[in-house]
């Protein structure tokens, strides 16, 4: 219980964001839980979502791939 309510304490702002954006979109943590993300239709909803954004969260729209370009640069 005491190691839930520190993380509750120290993930506060990912949890605000990530309950945020779900009230437009599917959305989940990236891998390291550093960021949240969400996919949409088209890139116009993404942006009609972005400007709603408030003022202390911080985000970008990006396309999505479905390989890495990582992956693709190695031999």
């Amino acid at each position: 219980m005491i190691a839930r309510l520190s993380q509750e304490k120290r993930f506060r702002e990912v949890d605000a964001a990530l309950s945020w954006l779900l009230e437009y979109a599917p959305s989940r943590l990236t891998g390291t839980g550093a960021c949240v993300f969400a996919e949409f239709d088209t890139e116009s909803a993404a942006r009609q979502v972005l400007e709603k954004a408030p003022e202390w969260l911080q985000g970008f729209v990006a396309r999505g791939v479905n390989i890495s370009p990582l992956r693709l640069a190695l031999p």
